[in-house]
């Protein structure tokens, strides 16, 4: 694995509340972090895996695609015969809640950015516009966690692309780009054996259609589409056309705005294409 994105990684797992492991190709411990240790200390008995438990796995792959090994959530462990420690605290089994999951996955998040500087903060970004766009357009505020969650994994199946891919300077080949079409399925395959909210699987399943049907992966067209993958496609290109690239320069907010209004009822739904050239405009003149 990539030096950096080895250590920002366990340092991540590092700060969960939860006990997380990550066995190997062998089913052998490989890693567990120090919640799982603290734990296991307390509690020898209470983190198991194997046949009888079902633990959430979710594969690593280093740069190159290569797989790494298995990161494994151990949400099944049991509450019951866990003695509390001398100091009081708590040393009952912990069990894998969405909102630790969450904060493993926003860190993988965080991994992918690091592995191209290019991208770096783009996820926020995205999910920063995102919601902005919404606050101002929608009377029920009720999606915007959807929204911002959604927003912020949004690219996490593009942890299982090669760096090679993802940093190359020029055009890609067929090939490539057909490895690329395939993260938002990734990414949303990925989410879905973690998280219970359907919302945000199919936000990030989605973001890459286009509101005339020839986006992908499943050619959904104008409300097909789910609501939020459609605001997010719409922060997506904006950040990523005023981003600097390899192979080209980033376009200036009025100009990137100008763009998605000019391709809305195409590739962006005309509602929140408007919704950010507004919002973009009235940035730029206070």
């Amino acid at each position: 694995m990539n030096t950096n994105v080895s250590v920002l990684l366990r340092s991540a797992l590092d700060q969960l509340p939860n006990g997380i492991v990550v066995l190997d190709d062998e089913n052998k411990l490989a890693f567990a972090n120090k919640s799982a240790l603290l734990l296991q200390d307390m509690c020898p008995n209470c983190l198991t895996w194997g046949a009888s438990s079902t633990p959430t796995r979710i594969p690593l792959t280093d740069d190159a695609g290569c797989q790494l090994g298995t990161l494994v959530l151990t949400g099944d462990i049991s509450a019951t015969n866990c003695p509390r420690s001398r100091s009081g605290i708590a040393g009952e089994c912990v069990s894998i809640t969405e909102s630790a999951v969450i904060a493993g996955l926003e860190r993988v998040v965080a991994c992918l950015e690091l592995r191209d500087p290019h991208t770096k903060g783009h996820s926020d970004r995205v999910k920063d516009l995102a919601v902005a766009m919404a606050r101002r357009t929608l009377r029920n505020f009720a999606v915007l966690p959807v929204l911002a969650l959604s927003a912020r994994l949004h690219d996490i199946g593009k942890t299982r692309i090669s760096g090679d891919i993802l940093k190359k300077p020029g055009p890609l080949t067929d090939r490539e780009w057909a490895e690329v079409k395939r993260h938002p399925l990734t990414g949303a395959d990925m989410l879905s054996s973690v998280l219970c909210l359907d919302a945000v699987v199919q936000g990030v399943r989605h973001h890459h259609e286009r509101y005339d049907g020839k986006g992908y992966p499943q050619g959904l067209a104008g409300p097909d589409i789910p609501l939020v993958a459609r605001i997010i496609a719409v922060a997506d290109s904006y950040d990523a056309m005023t981003s600097d690239r390899p192979y080209r320069r980033a376009l200036r907010p009025s100009e990137a705005a100008e763009e998605v209004l000019r391709n809305a009822g195409d590739q962006f739904d005309p509602d929140w294409a408007e919704a950010l050239f507004k919002i973009i405009m009235n940035s730029q003149a206070s």
